[in-house]
């Protein structure tokens, strides 16, 4: 299999493979933009390798922006795939794999429908991402989502992600073994999360080993039908302390319902169903609880 580059561009595409220091191996990358202001920005490898990626881009409306990192600056991305659509206008996709170090078999798909929407991924950033795989689906108008595996500190190895926001004016910010600004943080290992947000002006803040943490083995998963509804989940919350086997699940059917959950130990459950209106749920587990 050959390089192959193609776009059709309304205004501006950018595809990169690999700088003139780095190998491009097979790499595959796509855009089609059509309408007006739109921009399509593409690497892959950079500073180091860049191997059997692919990326695929398509944005129709007004004002979309999308880019997207596979490996840049350290280098090295292998087996890659970023899948992009937006439709509507006024969209903005980023996304990153590996940044500043290694991303392995990772897989992004993001799905933006209407118009205002925003999405940043990011995996493994300040060190290395395995096997990770995340997935984001937005419907309607103004939702705004943040996806992050094993960032700063680094290391994502076979985590998993899924966000999907119906309504409008939803709200998402999902990160696994992370904390997104900081000089550390980072290793989560063989997690998953589940969101799912059906309604308007709902939030969900999901995290695995914030902070300096490390996230084991932990499963996360909230699902919200209503309006107005807010969750709260974090496992091995605070400076430095490990999750370890950890289990959260929430799930909110009618209004204006509240819940949050933090678990610091090890081989922990907790799980909240509320059904009805004006409900409201705190757990917290061997740490300091958020609410």
């Amino acid at each position: 299999m050959f390089n192959k580059h193609f776009f059709f561009s309304s205004l501006l595409a950018t595809v990169l493979s690999a700088s003139a220091l780095a190998q491009s191996q097979d790499n595959e990358v796509y855009i089609e933009q059509i309408g007006e202001g739109n921009q399509a920005d593409a690497f892959q490898g950079i500073e180091g390798l860049a191997q059997d990626n692919e990326a695929t881009i398509y944005q129709e409306g007004l004002f979309n922006v999308t880019q997207a990192n596979q490996g840049v600056n350290a280098g090295a991305a292998r087996d890659n795939q970023v899948d992009v659509d937006q439709n509507g206008q006024n969209h903005v996709a980023e996304i990153v794999q590996g940044d500043n170090g290694k991303a392995i078999d990772n897989k992004v798909k993001i799905t933006q429908i209407d118009f205002s929407n925003l999405l940043s991924i990011d995996q493994g950033n300040e060190g290395e991402a395995k096997n990770n795989n995340a997935t984001a689906h937005q419907d309607g108008a103004f939702h705004s989502a943040t996806l992050a595996q094993g960032t700063d500190g680094g290391v994502a190895e076979k985590n998993e992600i899924q966000l999907s926001q119906l309504g409008s004016s939803n709200l998402g910010d999902l990160k696994q073994g992370s904390r997104i600004i900081n000089d550390l943080g980072g290793t989560a290992r063989d997690n998953q999360m589940d969101a799912s947000q059906d309604g308007s002006d709902n939030s969900v803040v999901i995290g695995q080993g914030v902070d300096n943490g490390t996230a084991m083995d932990n499963n996360a998963s909230a699902r919200q039908v209503g309006d107005d509804n807010f969750t709260t989940i974090f496992q091995g919350f605070g400076t430095g302390i490990t999750s370890v086997d950890s289990q959260a699940m929430v799930e909110q059917l009618g209004d204006f319902n509240e819940s949050g959950i933090t678990q610091a130990g090890r081989d922990d459950l907790a799980s909240v169903l509320q059904q009805g209106n004006s409900n409201g749920a705190n757990v917290a587990q061997g740490g300091a609880a958020p609410f």
